[in-house]
């Protein structure tokens, strides 16, 4: 899979940790819902991370160095509780 669709996988409650390492494009909203969404991996193929694509999830942290992201669309991580 390379590339994940507008609200791919939208309020998946079973999605605990997800790697993108070959995924080249996400949409928006892709992994938005997903409440138990702890950990994410980026490859260094994403440029874009779109509008809410991990909103209302549990991630902690998002290290992005080591990555090709350029741009944050708009509460790419609103709501995610993880967060301390």
């Amino acid at each position: 899979m390379t590339s994940i669709e507008i609200g791919g996988f939208k309020d998946n409650p079973l999605i605990r940790q997800v790697d993108l390492s070959n995924v080249e494009k996400i949409g928006p909203e892709c992994f938005s819902g997903c409440d138990e969404l702890e950990k994410v991996e980026i490859g260094n193929k994403i440029t874009y991370i779109p509008d809410e694509s991990f909103k209302s999830t549990k991630i902690k942290a998002v290290n992005l160095s080591g990555t090709n992201v350029e741009k944050l669309g708009g509460h790419a991580l609103m709501d995610a509780t993880g967060w301390k």
